[in-house]
């Protein structure tokens, strides 16, 4: 009977080794998924930070754009003001002889015909 002990320690032994093996195996399997995973995040997060900053480069251009486009539209805004300005000043000046003299309010009741 001596010899049957010693095979059963040896097989146990060797199922021993095998279980904690298998242990290993599902351990390293499991850290490999997770890596990749994580992987997969800090891909998709850079991609995300990319396209956030073109989006934000797009908008400051349009920003910058737009401001252009503010600056000339009011620009043109004062430009056509100065011009009405001094025509009614003028057509006054014709009408009166003296716009100097004459209110606002008298100007435009005059532009107006009141």
């Amino acid at each position: 009977m001596p010899p049957k002990k010693k095979v059963d320690k040896k097989k146990a032994a060797e199922e021993e080794a095998a279980r904690l093996k298998e242990e290993q195996d599902a351990k390293e399997a499991e850290l490999l998924a997770r890596e990749k995973a994580v992987a997969q995040r800090l891909k998709e997060a850079q991609t995300e930070e990319k396209k956030m900053k073109q989006r934000e480069e797009e908008l400051s251009r349009r920003n910058l754009a737009l401001d252009s486009r503010e600056k000339d539209i009011s620009g043109r805004e004062e430009t056509i003001k100065q011009w009405m300005d001094e025509r009614d000043e003028e057509w006054l000046a014709a009408q009166n002889g003296s716009v100097e003299m004459l209110t606002k309010k008298e100007r435009h009741a005059i532009l107006i015909g009141c």
